[in-house]
């Protein structure tokens, strides 16, 4: 009885409520719907997307910010060059402008392709280099043979406005860390340097493709005067990545590209053998610079 007594009251003192009393219950009814409406439409609450989209973003980035610093700084190096037959031969590498007074590093077998002279009879037109898309020239440099390093001068190098030049690791690279490499190590369908009977003509420069692929610390090499000179990596570099930049995350060069060594697998098998990439070491890039008072940027 006292049961139905309560409902009985409550339903009373449901019909005795004011204007003011319903438009408060529609307006909340009204907001309530509204609300399950926008979720409907737009997802899981904001919170919850704001936390996968952190989680999901976070690891694809490695490189990329180093990208983004270095792909405007990396320059193909191509030299052409007519050989005996008529035929013409190309090669390409990679290289680094370090200063706005023209100086570039890059492998030594890279510098000594571009310094090499033209064939008996042929003009020296017949064999040109081209330094990405400045009009510059070479103008002599220095090659370390047994490191497979070198650098040289540009002459007539014009920086472009804003142009930026890479930035050299001063800390220590250790074992373990993983870095990348950024080159030129393949062409388009079709591309090769054209004699015109008067100079090589070259075309799409700044449309050949970087590359960059991943680089894994594995061991340091000594030079017999010069500790840590090599670093050695997992896997090898690619042709045309050569005298390209080893860098970090943060796209501070720690080292150039500029071999792939060959080692004999410890196993049975007498025959299996496995390639590494080679390159020289930051702390020997900068030791040579130094001795040549070549300015550069580090950090």
């Amino acid at each position: 009885m006292g049961v139905a007594g309560n409902r009985d009251v409550g339903r009373r003192g449901s019909k005795c409520r004011t204007k003011a009393d319903l438009y408060e219950q529609a307006s909340c009814e009204i907001d309530y719907y509204f609300i399950r409406l926008i979720i409907f439409l737009t997802g899981p609450p904001i919170t919850a997307r704001c936390t996968t989209t952190v989680t999901t973003r976070r690891e694809p980035k490695v490189f990329q910010n180093a990208y983004g610093r270095l792909e405007n700084i990396v320059m193909p190096i191509l030299t052409a060059w007519l050989q005996s037959d008529g035929g013409v031969a190309w090669n390409m590498g990679a290289g680094l402008i370090v200063n706005e007074d023209g100086d570039f590093i890059t492998a030594a077998h890279v510098l000594t392709c571009i310094s090499r002279p033209p064939e008996a009879g042929n003009p020296p037109s017949s064999y040109t280099t081209k330094f990405g898309t400045t009009e510059a020239v070479f103008d002599g440099g220095y090659i370390h043979e047994e490191l497979d390093f070198g650098w040289g001068k540009l002459k007539g190098y014009t920086p472009s406005p804003n142009h930026q030049y890479p930035v050299f690791r001063s800390g220590e690279v250790l074992p373990g860390e993983l870095l990348c490499r950024i080159g030129y190590p393949f062409i388009e369908e079709g591309f090769q340097p054209r004699w015109n009977n008067r100079t090589f003509e070259f075309y799409n420069i700044d449309s050949l493709p970087q590359f960059i692929n991943e680089a894994l610390v594995s061991r340091f090499v000594d030079f017999p005067y010069m500790a840590r000179a090599w670093m050695e990596t997992s896997s090898p570099g690619l042709g045309g990545q050569s005298g390209g930049p080893v860098v970090d995350e943060y796209g501070l060069v720690c080292g150039i590209q500029v071999n792939t060594r060959k080692y004999p697998i410890a196993t049975a098998e007498p025959d299996w053998s496995y390639y590494v990439g080679r390159a020289v070491t930051v702390m020997a890039i900068r030791a040579i610079l130094d001795q040549h008072n070549v300015p550069y940027l580090s950090r």
